[in-house]
């Protein structure tokens, strides 16, 4: 538990939640306590975006009726504005898939909703020094589901490399729902050649027929970095700008 009696650890400190109030009283228990010598709130991850902007030095999120891809918009968004605020999330989930993909986007860590304030109190104050955060009860089956998906990516990133820059091209695009003719067009391509070079994806992937290869691609490329924006062939990233369709 963190002491009444010390200095605050953190200058700044912000907390989102949908819930002014909720939000309100969580940032006074962080001034109460001194964890944090001055808090913010704010109910939206587009307010949450604008005040790390500002130079908040850690940041607690209640996802609530957040999905993961908000919070993974937030993440590349955070990351594209090179921003370096960690954020932890406090999540009614105890999916460990859920976990890992919320970790993998970028947070610094992640608790139950049940977490008593003062436990929250020592993750915020352990997630301003560095360290990742994961509650207690959810800790092994996230770490185990983070280890099979590193294994995961190896596997992607080594049937990906096998492919030429343009095969993965036409893949990426094939996965997007693009259709050979416009995928032609795009890559200044025959859509003979288009079909040829999606058999021959099929064939290295094991797969027949456009929507398997699509579907098995997808879950290559889902398999990679989120943070890196998509691989070539090589295993080189390209980056992104960040979406705003999770920004609330």
């Amino acid at each position: 538990m963190i002491a009444m009696d010390i200095a605050p650890t953190i200058a700044s400190a912000l907390v989102c939640h949908r819930e002014p109030l909720i939000a309100a009283a969580t940032a006074a228990v962080l001034e109460r306590r001194h964890v944090a010598r001055r808090t913010f709130t704010t109910s939206t991850l587009t307010g949450t975006l604008t005040c790390l902007g500002g130079g908040i030095d850690v940041a607690v999120v209640y996802d609530d009726d957040l999905g993961v891809e908000d919070l993974a918009d937030l993440f590349e968004a955070i990351h594209y504005r090179g921003i370096g605020t960690p954020v932890v999330i406090v999540s009614d989930s105890r999916d460990p898939e859920y976990a890992a993909q919320i970790l993998e986007s970028g947070a610094a860590g992640i608790v139950p909703a049940e977490c008593p304030t003062e436990d929250l109190c020592e993750v915020l104050v352990s997630a301003h020094r560095g360290h990742l955060v994961i509650g207690g009860h959810m800790q092994g089956a996230v770490l185990e589901t983070l280890r099979a998906r590193r294994v995961q990516r190896r596997e992607a990133q080594a049937r990906l490399a096998a492919l030429s820059r343009a095969d993965v091209d036409i893949l990426r695009l094939l996965c997007d729902g693009v259709t050979v003719t416009r995928i032609a067009a795009r890559l200044s391509l025959s859509p003979y050649t288009v079909r040829g070079r999606v058999r021959a994806i099929g064939a290295h992937l094991g797969v027949t027929g456009q929507l398997r290869v699509a579907a098995v691609g997808r879950c290559l490329l889902a398999a990679l970095p989120s943070s890196a924006g998509g691989s070539d062939a090589r295993g080189a990233t390209r980056a992104r700008p960040p979406t705003r369709r999770g920004l609330r």
